[in-house]
């Protein structure tokens, strides 16, 4: 783990809380791919001093490697860049590692990974694929810097952001620390958006969704029953019409909840909501359709997937035992082996805070040592589908 830059305060400025609630409700107010854009150019980048920024779906086999990576949208780069961004992450050797073995969210060149080794990465990319010249994509070339959103657990959604020489501005903790509070509304911004279009390219929603191996329904806003394909029927046999269960209602609630107002500045990207059934345990993944339409025509697209990846069951281990929004943060950090300092500068709080927090988690998880919650923390992950 590379050492994090020194810190001088422990907080950060009122006016970044400030801007950061300002942000959110930008994002929530995005209706379509125009306005999304619009946000990331006007607010997000300038948040930051970025230059750029893309969206991108990502597939990630059982083994937890980036296999394929397709770009949904560019923000501030000319069209041609998007294949060009499909191409240059898999010579990013050690942002994938970041991505792939730990559970940070937020991923910086300057903090987390070498600046050196991802301009490296750069420079390869256009030594193998000769059909990129550099005069032709300079804003890849001239590429000074990166920060990563990943949408954990599932590892389908990342954004990456970047500055472009001459702005040649190191990343700070203060960067990651904001796109750390953003990360969960932006991704959850992003997937409604995306997800609302392609499925408006179906004529047939119900059978594009009957074909789908995860457990997927739709879900009415005061809890209905719609429509529910094969897989959801056989783990609730649930008909049209009828409301779900309270054990599934409450959590999906809570879940919701986070995406709609009063938001708040220092919301845990880490918070999920499970449900347990008599298959296992289940994680709730929500999001909103028909956004920009009437209420009546809006519903919940609700999917329950396996919580059997080592993410989902650190979760609900923590959950499960009483950890706070921040001790889960705190642990979770503990298990990609930063030390109380590194972890103290990550979040802005005094290293004093870290080490009561941590002494707190020792007693909630009956741990003694470091490396016995460490290991607690990393549970073994088994192949599962959906």
């Amino acid at each position: 783990m590379q050492h994090r830059a020194n810190n001088s305060s422990v907080s950060l400025p009122e006016k970044d809380y400030l801007a950061i609630l300002d942000l959110i409700q930008k994002f929530h107010d995005c209706r379509d791919r125009t306005e999304l854009k619009l946000c990331m150019q006007n607010h997000l980048l300038p948040l930051i001093n970025a230059d750029r920024a893309n969206y991108v779906w990502m597939d990630v086999d059982f083994s937890n490697s980036i296999t394929n990576v397709r770009c949904i949208d560019l923000v501030g780069y000319q069209p041609k860049y998007g294949f060009s961004i499909e191409k240059t992450p898999k010579y990013m050797t050690d942002l994938n590692q970041k991505i792939t073995k730990t559970n940070l969210q937020v991923i910086s060149t300057d903090i987390d990974v070498p600046l050196k080794n991802f301009q490296m990465g750069i420079e390869i990319f256009f030594k193998e694929n000769p059909e990129f010249k550099k005069e032709d994509y300079p804003d890849l070339a001239k590429s000074s810097g990166a920060i990563a959103l990943v949408d954990r657990p599932d590892l389908i959604t990342a954004i990456g952001i970047q500055r472009i020489s001459p702005n040649t501005e190191a990343f700070t903790l203060r960067d990651v620390r904001m796109m750390e509070l953003l990360q969960p509304h932006i991704i959850q911004c992003i997937k409604t958006i995306f997800l609302n279009e392609e499925l408006k390219q179906y004529k047939a929603l119900s059978e594009t969704l009957a074909e789908v191996p995860t457990a997927m329904a739709l879900i009415s806003l005061d809890h209905r029953v719609l429509f529910r394909n094969a897989a959801f029927s056989q783990l609730l046999p649930i008909q049209a019409g009828q409301r779900l269960p309270r054990d599934i209602i409450d959590p999906m609630k809570k879940k919701a909840s986070r995406y709609n107002p009063p938001f708040e500045s220092d919301l845990s990207a880490m918070d999920f909501s499970f449900v347990k059934l008599p298959q296992g345990v289940f994680r709730l993944v929500v999001s909103l359709l028909n956004r920009q339409g009437e209420e009546e025509g809006q519903c919940w697209l609700l999917r329950l997937k396996p919580a059997v990846e080592s993410f989902s069951k650190m979760n609900l281990l923590m959950q499960e035992e009483g950890l706070t929004g921040r001790e889960m943060e705190i642990a979770s950090l503990v298990r990609d082996g930063m030390d109380d300092k590194e972890i103290g500068g990550r979040l802005f709080i005094s290293i004093h805070t870290v080490r009561n927090h941590i002494k707190n988690i020792h007693q909630k998880l009956d741990t003694h040592t470091r490396a016995k919650l460490v290991a607690v923390l990393n549970p073994g992950e088994e192949e599962h589908s959906g």
